[in-house]
């Protein structure tokens, strides 16, 4: 018999979902997350990695091959890593007919689970180019999520012994489910009525039987609703569980199901415990953790531009290189996000809450800007006076004795704190429950 998926467990306690794709984030909250002997989960959206290769490049089984390499070079366990696809159906294809948007969603459900992701977020909720508006809803978004399901068990069962990952698929699904990586504004922060998530849950459920799928009803660890949470470029809306209380409540007639929290970046610590003692299993985080290591990138640019006439090196100029390669790279992805005047518009990519930046943290010109930068800090010591300046957190525990004053050091501490804020709140929840 196969072993039970994990998920099925540790989302009745909380876990903390990594959604992206730069290296250099993973590794770092994979180190983490191993000094927590916790899973490590991470996320690919249909965007990212697709069988045309998303605006990664990547296909799922590549996204698959960098997990395992990535856990190689930090030791980490393969059988303590669980890989999701997030959003698997038409989102990219929304413009097509259903039939074609539903071919290509088949196909790309396929290769991930072929290539070992066992979270599977069935996500067929958007209407697509033929579909008839007024008749779009809980019963159209189900079937297609049953049709989805079907390849996923077929394939499952003809390449579950050809991955690390024999156990079988876990399934999230839901009918109001947040675009990936935030919106464009903050209005959009509503909660789900209890009564259309019964509904929406008991639409899935009998399309799963309808389909012969009786059996994956028990798979289902998490549903995606709208709990009140939401980012925009500029703003980020908190929880309030009593806004959410009614819905938290209705979820309770689920003993098995979880909540998968969407955007929720930058909640503050309160609301990360609040929303686990509520019922959210799977604290999804993405932006923030590139917007993170953004800042750590810019500050420690602004230190290499103070060090650089003394030391006689010549500067990465990273914050300028990387303006301009968004500036001028193609496709764009930021424009249709940032609004207002080209100064404001300037300044959105540069600090903005969505981080439309990481989508060219892989280009060329960012990443040789960015090795240019650490390999000019690794060769002198930093003084301590200018780290008090630009990143007094890492100062501090440079002085301390926890941090070693590296460059990539630096870095990894500034993405792994977002971790460990998630993992603390979900420690505290999880030790009121006892």
């Amino acid at each position: 018999m196969a072993q039970t998926n994990p998920l099925k467990t540790i989302v009745k306690e909380g876990c903390f979902a990594l959604t992206g794709s730069d290296p250099f984030v993973l590794k770092a909250v994979m180190k983490y997350v191993k000094k927590q002997n916790a899973y490590f989960i991470c996320e690919a959206t249909v965007n990212q990695v697709n069988q045309f290769g998303g605006y990664t490049g990547m296909k799922p089984a590549d996204y698959a091959q960098m997990i395992q390499q990535l856990a190689r070079e930090v030791d980490f366990p393969l059988e303590k890593v669980i890989m999701s696809g997030d959003h698997l159906g038409p989102f990219i294809w929304q413009d097509l007919d259903a039939k074609t948007a539903m071919d290509y969603s088949r196909e790309l459900v396929r290769q991930y689970v072929a290539a070992g992701f066992r979270k599977i977020h069935l996500d067929p909720t958007m209407p697509l180019a033929n579909d008839d508006r007024a008749a779009f809803g809980n019963a159209v978004i189900a079937q297609r999520a049953a049709q989805l399901a079907i390849i996923s068990e077929e394939t499952y069962e003809s390449t579950r012994n050809d991955t690390p990952w024999s156990y079988r698929p876990a399934y999230v699904i839901g009918s109001e489910v947040p675009v990936p990586g935030g919106t464009e504004t903050e209005e959009s922060a509503a909660v789900t009525r209890p009564a259309d998530l019964a509904a929406s849950i008991r639409c899935f459920q009998d399309a799963f039987t309808s389909a012969g799928l009786a059996h994956i009803c028990d798979d289902i660890v998490a549903v995606v609703a709208q709990i009140g949470i939401e980012f925009s470029d500029e703003s980020v809306h908190n929880y309030n569980r009593e806004a959410a209380r009614a819905l938290s409540d209705e979820l309770k007639k689920y003993p098995d199901i979880r909540f998968e929290s969407h955007s929720s970046d930058y909640q503050p610590p309160e609301c990360l415990y609040h929303m686990v003692s509520d019922g959210v299993g799977i604290l999804k985080v993405g932006p923030e953790t590139t917007f993170k290591l953004r800042e750590g990138l810019f500050a420690l640019s602004r230190v290499e531009d103070e060090l650089a006439p003394g030391f006689g090196f010549e500067p990465s100029h990273f914050i300028d290189v990387l303006e301009q390669t968004m500036l001028a790279a193609k496709p764009n992805y930021w424009e249709k996000y940032y609004h207002g005047a080209p100064e404001q518009q300037r300044f959105k990519r540069k600090y903005s809450f969505s981080d439309r930046s990481r989508y060219y943290f892989t280009q060329p010109a960012v990443v040789k800007a960015k090795q240019k930068l650490i390999k000019n800090l690794q060769g002198v010591e930093i003084p301590l006076t200018i780290l008090s300046q630009y990143l007094p957190k890492q100062y501090d525990k440079i002085r301390s004795g926890e941090l070693s004053n590296d460059p990539i050091a630096i870095l990894e501490d500034e993405v792994q704190a977002v971790a460990e804020r998630y993992f603390s709140e979900m420690r505290r929840a999880q030790a009121e429950r006892g």
